[in-house]
């Protein structure tokens, strides 16, 4: 029970068995064959073959629902109504989740590639991909909320691609080209903002409906990729690479909510099926140094260019609705130093730094829906700013240590330090962006978009391993710790405050309340066993 609760509230919620909430349910299951033929020296091809199976769902297993088996419509249902009752510490939530879904879908993969070193300057890979899928989802919402999404698409996707992989003497280069194609096996609206009409009937009264829809045009896209290495020196080589990228958009974007079941019900999110593809145009550079025999160095920029994203829109023609279009944009650049070493002396390790700026005008797909509807719509944003990923530097550093079994001195005929392995990861890494809100009510100025930064973050894991053999047997001891220092590590923040665990002196939650342990990453884990092999 929340403290501070007043006993009428608390026999309330035991007479009624009130404040249930379900699971979320994923099963996955995959079937991969795989076939591999090698023609001569030179040529290979490469057959694969998959199908995956999801299905998920979103129920109270001791509630009933009885649904129309043929519509999807919710015929009668066991789920408690939603309400609030106001306390001395604000208000709780009693009844049931508002919404009940299940979903399952099939995916069926096939590739295959052909790989040949046609000559000593020639080597030719070209492939094929297609995907076919069936998607089924049967969502709904408990009254008063009898929204409805029941539909069974079956899109499919196909590709093409051919490289050359040319190498000289002073240059190698790689040419590519990809041709993509899928279509949604669906209808759409043509103009997003134009959906509903007003018509008369027979009576002589207005009725809002629907316009007419179209089908949907497949959607395809050429993609030139281009890249080269040219050595500089015996130990330093330049290299550059550019490319096109196209990305399919989330089906459940496109299907959404199609069948507008509820839109004379209230404001609903829409999927779109008529939406363009998602476009990346990326390119990087840089150069790496061998650095005496065991160190090498890496040192590449790189800069995206993503167009088409997909955004959320708000829309008023007689009824509020919010659709899925592609309005979105961003930007990502930056610079990544990479220093490695090799396994000699009993270790090798890796040191990793980053810096980026990543800048748009949306970080996710529904923040139209969810922060710029009604009278909020005219506040949507049509400039750059911080991305929710932007995390300006990154650092890692990995060290790995592994000691032979005749390794260290010897006790009893045993060496407690042979056939040891220890595996050190430190990651750190400056904060992500948030939305800082007024601390002050009566304030006329809203802060800007993704101005805070939440606290920087640091872990450290430790992996340790011992073998040891014994007769026709082998064991292997573990230990495995992840965050060592037990470190917290901020994952959301408090927008007054920008603290995890701390809304303010003007919040009317308790302290046990603001400090959310889902607000920090997981803290010290220690897992250890061990292996037995015959």
């Amino acid at each position: 029970m929340v403290p501070g609760l007043q006993s009428s509230i608390q026999i309330h919620f035991e007479e009624q068995n009130i404040g249930s909430y379900p699971l979320s349910r994923d099963f996955k299951t995959r079937y991969t064959l795989k076939m591999i033929h090698t023609l001569s020296n030179s040529t290979y091809y490469t057959l694969s073959l998959s199908n995956v199976y999801n299905k998920a769902k979103f129920t109270l297993d001791d509630k009933l629902v009885r649904t129309d088996p043929t519509t999807g419509e919710l015929i009668s249902s066991e789920y408690l109504k939603r309400g609030y009752y106001q306390g001395i510490e604000g208000n709780f939530r009693t009844g049931d989740v508002r919404y009940w879904s299940k979903t399952h879908s099939t995916t069926l993969d096939f590739d295959g590639d052909l790989v040949s070193q046609v000559n000593r300057y020639h080597q030719v890979k070209t492939g094929i991909e297609y995907r076919q899928h069936e998607i089924f989802r049967h969502r709904l919402g408990m009254p008063p909320r009898p929204r409805l999404e029941f539909f069974t698409r079956k899109p499919y996707e196909f590709a093409l691609y051919a490289q050359d992989k040319i190498e000289l003497s002073y240059l190698i280069v790689n040419l590519g080209l990809r041709f993509d194609y899928y279509d949604p096996k669906d209808q759409y609206y043509a103009d997003p903002g134009h959906i509903l009409q007003t018509i008369t009937d027979p009576n002589g009264q207005a009725i809002i409906t629907t316009v007419p829809q179209e089908d949907v045009k497949p959607k395809y896209k050429l993609s030139p990729r281009i890249g080269f290495a040219h050595p500089i020196t015996a130990t330093t080589i330049f290299h550059f690479a550019y490319g096109h990228f196209f990305q399919v958009p989330r089906y459940y974007d496109l299907y959404r909510n199609n069948g507008l079941d509820d839109i004379l019900v209230n404001d609903p999110l829409i999927g779109n099926p008529g939406l363009e593809p998602e476009k990346t145009v990326a390119f990087e550079a840089g150069f790496k140094q061998q650095i005496g025999n065991d160190y090498a160095l890496d040192i590449t920029a790189y800069y995206k260019d993503i167009s088409n994203l997909i955004s959320s829109f708000y829309y008023f023609s007689g009824r509020d609705y919010t659709i899925f279009v592609n309005a979105d944009y961003g930007k990502v650049q930056g610079l990544d130093f990479t220093l490695t070493k090799r396994y000699s002396n009993y270790f090798a390790g890796s040191l990793n730094y980053t810096f980026m700026i990543a800048k748009g005008n949306e970080s996710d797909p529904i923040e139209g829906y969810s922060q710029y509807r009604e009278d909020d719509a005219h506040l949507k944003p049509n400039r750059n700013f911080y991305l929710d990923f932007d995390r300006r530097h990154n650092l890692s550093l990995n060290v790995d240590i592994r000691f032979p079994g005749d390794f260290g001195p010897s006790f009893l005929g045993v060496r407690p330090l042979g056939n040891v392995t220890a595996n050190f990861l430190f990651t750190a890494a400056s904060g992500l962006p948030y939305t800082p809100s007024s601390r002050d009510p009566d304030a006329t100025i809203v802060p800007e978009k993704n101005s805070g930064r939440k606290p920087a973050v640091n872990q450290l894991d430790v992996r340790l391993n011992k073998e040891i053999h014994w007769w026709k047997t082998s064991l292997r001891f573990y230990v495995r710790i992840e965050n060592l220092f037990d470190h917290i590590n901020v994952l959301r923040v408090w927008s007054r405050t920008g603290k995890a665990w701390d809304q303010g002196p003007t919040s009317n939650y308790p302290k046990d309340r603001q400090a959310n342990p889902e607000n920090v990453d997981v803290r010290r884990t220690i897992r250890t066993g061990i292996i037995i092999r015959f």
